[in-house]
């Protein structure tokens, strides 16, 4: 392996003592990604991106596979004490045998639950109602403009 090449390697795989000051402070790279390791809290890595984007990520070992479990975006919205917290509630989490990937795709599927994906569903369980039309014709007019 070149020189240049490890190089690349242990830059893509740094761990130090993260800060807000430090993440905000911190130069994307080139291309690819480069992670950070949280000395704090064991599996909190912080990955930087070519884009710019700074993401908090927790690689943990579940079910005997290592995942890599996005927490969020670093911002105003998830700093680094709320990454923090969270990753150590999933540590928690994973072991006492919880698996978060499928808690965060069972969010997910409630998330898409919108009015106008619930329309037909309140319709169907109304239908007996003598006025569902007119109820159907204030969502379309009112609740569900295109």
């Amino acid at each position: 392996m070149s020189g240049q090449r490890q190089d690349l390697e242990f830059q893509k795989r740094l761990k130090i003592g993260l800060t807000d000051a430090k993440i905000k402070g911190l130069a994307k790279p080139l291309h690819g990604q480069v992670e950070y390791a949280d000395q704090t809290v064991p599996g909190l890595r912080l990955r930087v991106g070519a884009s710019g984007a700074k993401t908090f990520i927790l690689r943990k070992r579940v079910g005997g596979q290592s995942r890599n479990i996005t927490i969020g975006r670093f911002g105003p919205r998830c700093g680094l004490v709320d990454a923090r917290r969270k990753a150590r509630q999933m540590i928690n989490d994973i072991e006492a045998g919880s698996d978060p990937s499928k808690e965060t795709k069972k969010s997910r599927q409630v998330a898409a639950l919108t009015v106008r994906n619930m329309l037909p569903d309140y319709l169907a369980f109304k239908a007996g109602r003598r006025r569902i039309d007119e109820t159907e014709r204030i969502f379309n007019r009112n609740i569900l403009p295109e």
